[in-house]
C-alpha cells in the first residue's frame, strides 16, 4: 500500500518588522527507522523569525502527526512529507524512511550430509535466513562458540523481505566433537536504528568422528633415523637455534632454503628433521641449510635440532605452502538467458584447487566498484574447491554490467607482495526491462524540417516499439511536421516487458507570410484595415509610404491614399508586400480579409 503522511503548518503572516520574505528559515525532518507495520509519530519543524519587541528573533513552531495501526500501516513504499505554507509560498521536504523487518525463521542444516562428521574432511554449513529486510543493511555473523569465524554482507537494494542462505565452509578436527556453530542475522541500521541493532539467531552443534582408515605417517628422511622422536625429548631452550629466514611462504613446486644457526659452543652437532629436505646429523657445525628443490609435501613440518651432552633443542619452522587456483568462472544459479529488471539472482564463483583457504580472500566486482568480500576460517592445508556466491536485483542501468570475482591469496607480509591475485573472465549480463522514454515537456521545430522520430530517447529491452498519436489519431513520426499540426502530442512505448507513455507539447514554427490583396478600397473613417501577417513566432509588422516608416493611422481618410509597403520579420525570416489603398467617401466597400 502507498500512503502519502502530509503534514501541513497553517498560514502564519509576517510579524512586525521582520522581513516578510525572511520569516520561513527552514523545516526540519527526522530520518525515520520503523519497523514493518509499527505506529509511527513524525515531527515536523519549522524556524521563523519572530519580533519580539525591537528586536528580530529566532522561533520554533513544529507539528506531529501520529498515524495509527488502524488508520495506516507502514508499509514498504510508505512515503511522506511536511508541507509549509507560509503568505503566498509553499515548500516541503521529503521523509526518510527505513522500513526494516527481523526474520521470520532461521535454522542453520548441513549440506549433503546427515550424521556426525568425519574429522579432516570439508563440509558446508547453510544460515537460512527467511523474510528479513532491508537486506543492504543485514550482516551475517557466524560464530564457533564465541569466536567469530565470518561476517557475509549483501548489496541488493531491494527494500521488499528476501530469503539469504549464507554458507560456512568447515573441516573439523577431532577438537571440535560438541561444537557450537551459530549465526547471527543483525540489522544495522545506523545512528536512528534501535540500539543495540536487532538480532536473530540460530545453532547447530556437531558430532566428529575420526576416519576408520588412518593414514600412515610420512616416511623420514636419511639422518633421521638416529634423532630420538621430539615428543620424548627432554625439553631445552630453543633460543640457542636462530631460523633464516624465521618463517617461509612458498608457492606448491617452488624451491626453498632456509638456514639454522646456533651460537652454542658446547654441542655435539646439529642437523634438520623433515619429509622433504631432512639433514644427516652434522657432528660439530654450528650451521645447517634445509633445501628443497620441489616443496610438495601440503603438511611439512621441518624441523632444526641441536643435541649437547644433556639434552636436545628443536626450533619449528612455520611453512605456508600456497597454491593459486587452477580455474576460475562465474555462472548463474538456476537460470539461463537475459535477466530481468527487479528480479533476484545468484551468481556462483567456482575456485578450484586453490590453497591455503584460510588465507583467501573472494573479492565481488560490478566493473571496478567492489561489492562484497568473503573469507573463510577453514584449517585446511590443502587444495579445496569453494563456490561463493553473489546475490543481484539487476536495474536498467545494469544492462551490459561486468561482473567478475577475484581470489586473493593474502600470506601475510613474508607472502609475495602484492599478493598473488587470480580474476575469472567478466560475466556480462543482458537485463531486459520495460520502456523508459525521455522528452521534453515542449519541443519547438521549424516547418518542414521537423520530425517527431529525433527527439525523444526511447530507452528499453528489448528495443521496444513506438507509436505517436495527436488528437486521437495514429502518426507518422518520420513525416515532417506543417504549421497546422501544432499541439500535444503522446508517445509510447512498449515491449514484453511492459509499456509506458510520454506526452510533449509541439510548436510548429515557420517564416512570416502575407494574407493580403494588392489593391484595397477602404471607406472614409473606417477603423480597421484587415491585412494579415502569419507566422510562428508571431511577426513584427512594419508599414512604409515613400520609403518612410509609420504607424498605420487609426482611422482612415482621404489623405491616407496611397501604396504601402508592409514588412513583416521574425527569426525565420522576413515577408514584404506592397498594397493600394484607396479610401471612398460615398460608398462602402468590403473588408479585406
Amino acid at each position: 500500500m502507498l500512503a502519502f503522511l502530509v503534514l501541513m503548518l497553517l498560514d502564519r503572516a509576517a510579524d512586525g518588522a521582520c522581513p516578510p520574505d525572511t520569516n520561513l528559515q527552514t523545516v526540519e525532518l527526522p530520518e525515520v527507522v520503523v519497523r514493518h507495520a509499527d505506529l509511527l509519530q513524525i515531527n515536523c519543524t519549522a524556524l521563523f523569525h519572530k519580533q519580539l519587541g525591537r528586536h528580530c528573533v529566532f522561533t520554533e513552531e513544529h507539528t506531529s502527526l501520529l498515524v495509527a495501526r488502524n488508520l495506516t500501516r507502514v508499509d514498504w513504499d510508505t512515503q511522506a512529507h511536511c508541507s509549509l505554507k507560509l503568505n503566498e509560498s509553499l515548500q516541503y521536504k521529503n521523509l526518510t524512511i527505513t522500513v526494516y523487518k527481523t526474520p521470520d525463521s532461521m535454522s542453520i542444516s548441513l549440506l549433503n550430509h546427515s550424521g556426525p562428521m568425519v574429522e579432516g574432511t570439508e563440509y558446508h554449513l547453510q544460515c537460512d535466513i527467511l523474510n528479513v529486510a532491508p537486506v543492504q543493511n543485514l550482516i551475517v555473523k557466524w560464530y564457533k562458540g564465541n569466536e567469530s569465524l565470518l561476517n557475509v554482507t549483501y548489496s541488493n537494494s531491494t527494500k521488499t523481505p528476501v530469503d539469504v542462505f549464507p554458507t560456512l565452509i568447515v573441516t573439523p578436527s577431532s577438537d571440535d566433537d560438541g561444537a557450537q556453530y551459530r549465526c547471527e542475522a543483525e540489522l544495522d541500521l545506523g545512528p536512528e536504528g534501535p540500539q543495540p541493532p536487532p538480532t536473530v539467531s540460530s545453532k547447530y552443534q556437531i558430532y566428529v568422528v575420526q576416519p576408520q582408515n588412518q593414514p600412515t605417517p610420512f616416511p623420514t628422511t636419511p639422518g633421521s633415523k638416529d634423532i630420538v622422536q621430539p615428543t620424548a625429548k627432554p625439553k631445552g631452550h630453543n633460543d640457542l637455534l636462530e631460523l633464516n629466514p624465521p618463517i617461509v611462504v612458498v608457492e606448491y613446486g617452488d624451491p626453498v632454503s632456509v638456514n639454522c644457526s646456533t651460537s652454542s659452543t658446547d654441542h655435539e652437532g646439529m642437523g634438520w628433521e623433515a619429509t622433504q629436505g631432512g639433514t644427516d646429523f652434522q657432528l660439530n657445525a654450528t650451521i645447517v641449510t634445509w633445501i628443497v628443490d620441489n616443496l610438495e609435501d601440503w603438511t611439512i613440518k621441518p624441523m632444526c635440532y641441536i643435541t649437547t651432552s644433556t639434552n636436545q633443542v628443536t626450533k619449528m619452522l612455520p611453512v605456508i605452502l600456497y597454491k593459486t587456483p587452477d580455474n576460475m568462472s562465474i555462472s548463474l544459479l538456476d537460470h539461463s538467458g537475459p535477466m530481468v529488471e527487479g528480479t533476484e539472482y545468484h551468481l556462483q564463483c567456482d575456485i578450484l584447487n586453490v590453497a591455503p583457504v584460510q588465507n583467501l580472500i573472494v573479492k565481488w566486482y560490478k566493473g571496478n566498484e567492489s561489492l562484497l568480500n568473503v573469507t573463510y576460517s577453514n584449517s585446511t592445508k590443502t587444495p579445496v574447491d569453494v563456490f561463493p556466491t553473489l546475490i543481484v536485483t539487476p536495474s536498467s542501468d545494469d544492462d551490459g554490467a561486468q561482473y567478475r570475482c577475484e581470489a586473493e591469496l593474502d600470506l601475510g607480509p613474508e607472502g609475495p607482495q602484492p599478493p598473488p591475485t587470480v580474476s575469472s573472465e567478466p560475466l556480462i549480463i543482458t537485463v531486459h526491462y520495460k520502456p523508459d522514454i525521455k522528452c521534453p515537456l515542449q519541443y519547438i521545430g521549424v516547418e518542414k524540417n521537423f520530425t517527431l522520430d529525433k527527439y525523444c530517447v526511447v530507452m528499453g529491452n528489448p528495443p521496444p516499439d513506438t507509436e505517436w498519436n495527436w488528437e486521437g489519431k495514429h502518426v507518422n513520426a518520420s513525416k515532417p511536421l506543417n504549421r497546422k499540426e501544432s499541439g500535444r502530442y503522446t508517445i509510447s512505448a512498449f515491449n514484453h516487458q511492459g509499456s509506458t507513455n510520454a506526452t510533449v507539447e509541439i510548436i510548429v514554427e515557420y517564416a512570416p507570410e502575407w494574407t493580403c490583396p494588392s489593391k484595397i478600397e477602404i471607406k472614409e473613417n473606417e477603423s480597421l484595415l484587415e491585412c494579415k501577417a502569419n507566422g510562428q513566432p508571431e511577426p513584427e509588422v512594419r508599414w512604409y509610404k515613400d520609403q518612410t516608416s509609420l504607424d498605420p493611422p487609426r482611422t482612415w481618410t482621404r489623405q491616407n491614399r496611397g501604396e504601402y509597403t508592409l514588412v513583416s520579420s521574425n527569426k525565420h525570416g522576413e515577408a514584404s508586400h506592397t498594397v493600394h489603398i484607396d479610401v471612398l467617401s460615398d460608398h462602402f466597400l468590403p473588408r479585406c480579409s
